[in-house]
């Protein structure tokens, strides 16, 4: 096999993956929105605001 099929067997595979995880989402989403805490309205992306507690992140 070569290296141009390793890759696109890896993408196909990742495609798949992506494919299960919106499936669970759109069946689960509202299961899995309720164990979510709001972020805080300034920060603009949830990792941001673990990063902004710890020092990760300065203003």
């Amino acid at each position: 096999m070569s290296k141009s099929d390793d890759y696109e067997t890896e993408l196909v595979q990742l495609q798949l993956a992506l494919i299960a995880l919106q499936k669970k989402a759109i069946k689960d989403g509202d299961k899995i929105l309720k164990g979510v805490a709001k972020p805080d309205s300034e920060v603009i992306f949830p990792f941001e605001v673990s990063a902004l507690e710890d020092g990760r992140l300065a203003r």
